[in-house]
């Protein structure tokens, strides 16, 4: 692959045409002012994956394109990591018509630190997380009723547990 592009629909058809690797996909993203753009199958996959809904695509290019949110990127990109996927971010350095494409950086499970500094410390986000828990009386027998909402996994998780009053004294 070469160094730089100056036309993003060379670049775009490069990557089009390179072979989808199941064991380690590679998502190429790409870095505009305020977000993130991503095309092709790529682009579909992050839609239904973490938008859940086709609707945020539009077609750019003649491919499907995805814009991301700086901010959602960072979940994104902490998921794909997990995922065993490879990241690549192409970026221009200025918008002139001699600017040229090019890797900014490249991350994968095992070099994670470049792309977290970029996009933000992934860490802080971790600790944005809301725990509840709630004590009440189902059949006589206390209840003991648990919620985690984890803002960088956007997932929620509930628990119940019956106790026979050896945890509660």
């Amino acid at each position: 692959m070469s160094s730089g592009y100056k036309d993003i629909q060379e670049l775009l058809w490069v990557l089009q045409t390179q072979r989808r690797n199941h064991e380690q996909p590679i998502y190429h993203f790409f870095r505009r002012e305020y977000s993130f753009s991503c095309y092709g199958w790529q682009a579909v996959s992050i839609a239904e994956e973490y938008y859940k809904t086709k609707q945020v695509l539009r077609s750019e290019y003649g491919l499907d394109c995805v814009d991301i949110s700086r901010k959602f990127m960072r979940s994104i990109a902490s998921s794909l990591i997990d995922k065993h996927c490879k990241l690549v971010i192409w970026h221009k350095e200025n918008h002139s018509a001699t600017a040229m494409w090019q890797v900014q950086m490249e991350a994968s499970s095992g070099s994670f630190d470049i792309l977290e500094e970029e996009l933000g410390n992934l860490e802080m986000e971790a600790s944005s997380s809301c725990f509840s828990a709630c004590v009440t009386a189902f059949d006589g027998d206390p209840l003991m009723g648990i919620a985690l909402i984890s803002v960088l996994t956007r997932r929620i998780a509930l628990y119940k547990l019956l106790d026979d009053h050896q945890y509660s004294r």
